[in-house]
């Protein structure tokens, strides 16, 4: 699991771990890509 589905399952965490915000933060890049290319992956299935 990645820092930021701990800190999805454990709030505490990032309190916990102040280094796991870091990493978090750097995730946030990825996971919009991920939503954006689902986004046009389904959009692309639509038209």
């Amino acid at each position: 699991m990645t820092a930021a589905d701990w800190t999805l399952l454990d709030p505490t965490a990032m309190v916990r771990h102040p280094f796991s915000q870091i990493a978090y933060v750097d995730e946030v890049p990825n996971a919009i890509d991920a939503v954006w290319n689902a986004m046009a992956a389904g959009s692309e299935r639509q038209v």
